[in-house]
């Protein structure tokens, strides 16, 4: 009897010290640490109070699917342009400018994204083009003004912008045609010149086309309304490209690739 006391009391006795000891405790204190950070921020929470927004979108980021978010780097809320600039700056410092210039290219590249009223944006040169070099994608409050719902949301970051964070990642492929940096033919020789406009009218072809067809197979499950909308810019963006008038033999075959490759069948 007195050694069964004996042997439950020395029990309890290693049982509170190992409960308490600094691994099991630092542990214990861990764990309640990653279950208060990985509660999720609702999107009705991020619209109503704008201070949850950052960690909102890079919440968005870590949700993206692995095959997507190869080509991203991160996704900035950036409702005064400060953070876009930053990158930019950084980035020409990068391709070699001393830092005075670096900061008046990086004040053109916001001055041209404010004039156009930019609202999602990537930070995105012609420079990385075929690279492998993941982009920045980029949020303001204009973008959110649009948004009725996550999934319509995710629909544009996953779907759009993530196909031109891939054609910039890889390059832009058209059918047997592949451009690399800026805008150069790799698999098609002395072909002449396609203009720039051109190329970002293809681009949007394809990434309205992906972004739909997200939708269509249900991957992407969007409002009727955010539906009809990105079927309406799909079929603008091809209508507008079919009006081209190609300046020279490259531009007429890769416009005439893009038409057959997305093409949406009715």
């Amino acid at each position: 009897m007195i050694c069964s006391r004996r042997n439950f009391v020395i029990g309890l006795t290693m049982l509170i010290s190992s409960a308490l000891a600094p691994s099991n405790i630092d542990a214990k204190l861990q764990n309640e640490s990653n279950s208060s950070l990985i509660q999720r921020i609702s999107f009705e929470d991020m619209a109503f109070d704008s201070n949850k927004r950052e960690q909102y979108f890079k919440q968005l980021y870590l949700e993206m699917p692995k095959d997507i978010q190869k080509y991203i780097t991160e996704i900035i809320y950036d409702p005064d342009f400060s953070k876009s600039r930053e990158v930019y700056v950084h980035k020409f410092l990068e391709y070699n400018y001393n830092y005075h210039d670096a900061q008046v290219f990086a004040d053109q590249k916001i001055a041209y994204d404010k004039e156009h009223d930019a609202k999602i944006w990537m930070l995105a040169s012609e420079y990385d083009d075929g690279k492998n070099i993941p982009q920045t994608i980029c949020i303001n409050d204009r973008f959110l003004e649009d948004m009725k719902n996550e999934n319509d949301l995710k629909s544009t970051l996953y779907f759009h912008e993530g196909t031109h964070a891939r054609q910039r990642y890889e390059g832009l492929r058209v059918g047997k045609f592949f451009f690399g940096k800026d805008n150069t033919c790799i698999t098609y020789v002395n072909s002449g010149a396609a203009r720039k406009e051109v190329f970002t009218q293809i681009r949007e072809v394809e990434a309205y086309y992906i972004q739909y067809m997200m939708i269509q197979n249900g991957t992407s499950k969007v409002s009727f309304s955010f539906n009809s909308e990105v079927l309406t810019r799909c079929n603008s963006y091809y209508k507008g490209l079919k009006r081209v008038i190609p300046t020279s033999k490259l531009e007429s075959d890769i416009i005439k690739e893009a038409l057959k490759q997305w093409r949406l069948k009715r």
